[in-house]
C-alpha cells in the first residue's frame, strides 16, 4: 500500500492509504488526534 497525500488547508500531511480513507477532512483528523492525546494524558495520570 502506498501513502496518500491529503491537503487540509495550508498543511499537507502524508497518510497511509488505509488511514487516509477514514478521514474526510482536517477536522476529523484533529478530532481523532485530540482524542488520542486526551486518553494518553489520562492514562499517564493513573
Amino acid at each position: 500500500m502506498g501513502a496518500k497525500r491529503k491537503s487540509f488547508g495550508d498543511t499537507i500531511i502524508k497518510l497511509d492509504s488505509d488511514v487516509a480513507e477514514l478521514f474526510k477532512n482536517a477536522e476529523s483528523v484533529n478530532e481523532a488526534l485530540r482524542f488520542l492525546i486526551r486518553i494518553t494524558i489520562e492514562n499517564q495520570a493513573t
